[in-house]
């Protein structure tokens, strides 16, 4: 099997749409401040 190495902006991405709209926003706050970390 192939492993596929996403990073971190990938599997937001992959993962916005199965979020409920509630979520979105405190994942799109918690990817920023992770961003900024790096």
């Amino acid at each position: 099997m192939k492993k596929y190495i996403l990073n971190q902006g990938d599997m937001f991405q992959l993962s916005l749409p199965f979020i409920p709209e509630s979520k979105k926003a405190q994942m799109i706050l918690a990817g920023l401040l992770t961003c900024s970390r790096i």
